[in-house]
């Protein structure tokens, strides 16, 4: 389900045009049932993605070549069967992956003042980084989604505006991810707030015109996320990472010499979640337990955040769930019945990680 708020004006077009005629700017919103026809093609979201592993090592998961929403697992002398919107193998590329969930869907969805939220989740070295931003041989599917972003608004032919922020959040912080050199250059921005357990953070929303610069910007960023050691991963995430795409479209057009516009609002949330571990996994000895990058710490928050998605799944979310934790807080508007939610669950296959 999906809900597009946007605002229409009307006044008189030439040559009749009377600049007093203009009328109040009046929020509107789509029906459920409009909402409900055109989001009738989406259906992956709920999806699977396998890590590759080395041919020495043995695998726990099993796709079927013959059915892509099934995965097998085989736990001691049983084999689990469980079904999933689609389940990606081992070999399908991030490119697959972004053309397979509907990211042109998203995109377009987007592009007409919907909320669609993307959010990767899994166990510590399970690909959830590489699926969302790749490496250095490939694109992670967010690149895809800028990409195409601004190839729909490029072909639209009407005035819009994306702007861009990124931040990550450890334990109770939030902590913007845009460089600070960005106020030196020709890119308009301005600062949004967020008050988490009475402290206020400042984050940076910035204007974006093209791919380019987005990339840029996120690789950026990226650089500057919070990452360890772990024996999992070498660069392992220590922080839930949020990219949000916030994008503004106006469109005119005119009807029986009345001239009408209309702006659309949408949202693209990207959520890359720190890895659920076991304490033995963390390979630094000397972690402090209270410290916000422990695992238990970070376990928390992800078990905060399980709760608040079981409850989106039944279509019963209230506001006290977004006082749960403060990634709860800042995710609750981007996963509401009215908006478009996509699951990427990563898994490591590997013997060792079976529990």
């Amino acid at each position: 389900m999906h809900k597009r708020a946007y605002s229409e004006s009307v006044a008189l077009s030439k040559p009749i045009f009377d600049r007093h005629n203009l009328k109040n700017i009046n929020n509107k919103i789509r029906s459920n049932k409009e909402c409900t026809e055109q989001n009738k093609n989406r259906l992956e979201n709920v999806v699977v993605r396998i890590r590759k592993l080395n041919s020495n090592e043995e695998s726990t998961l099993h796709t079927d070549p013959n059915n892509d929403t099934v995965l097998y697992f085989h736990k001691n002398f049983e084999i689990e069967k469980y079904n999933f919107d689609v389940v990606f193998n081992e070999n399908d590329s991030n490119e697959i992956v972004f053309k397979k969930i509907g990211g042109h869907l998203m995109i377009n969805n987007v592009c007409n003042g919907y909320m669609e939220t993307i959010i990767t989740y899994g166990q510590t070295g399970s690909g959830k980084t590489y699926t969302l931003f790749g490496s250095d041989k490939e694109h992670g599917i967010l690149y895809h989604f800028v990409y195409h972003l601004y190839k729909i608004c490029a072909s639209k032919n009407k005035k819009n505006s994306v702007y861009l922020s990124i931040y990550e959040i450890i334990g109770d912080m939030l902590i913007d991810l845009i460089p600070e050199d960005v106020t030196n250059e020709t890119n308009q921005f301005y600062t949004n707030e967020h008050y988490l357990k009475t402290i206020k953070y400042s984050y940076k929303v910035v204007h974006i015109k093209n791919y380019e610069t987005a990339k840029k910007m996120i690789d950026a960023a990226y650089l500057l996320r919070n990452v360890e050691a772990t024996s999992q991963n070498i660069r392992s995430s220590r922080s839930h990472a949020i990219i949000q795409f916030f994008v503004n479209v106006c469109d005119k057009y005119i009807t029986n010499g009345i001239k009408t516009v209309q702006e659309y609002n949408g949202v693209l949330t990207l959520v890359d979640l720190v890895g659920c571990e076991r304490e033995e996994f963390n390979i630094n000895k000397n972690e402090n337990r209270n410290n916000k990058t422990s695992s238990k710490f970070l376990n928390s928050s992800l078990t905060s955040l399980n709760k608040m998605l079981r409850k989106m799944q039944m279509g019963n979310l209230d506001e006290s769930d977004k006082r749960q934790s403060v990634l709860c807080k800042v995710l609750f508007n981007y996963i509401q019945k009215t908006c478009g939610v996509c699951l990427i669950f990563c898994f490591n296959p590997k013997l060792s990680q079976k529990s």
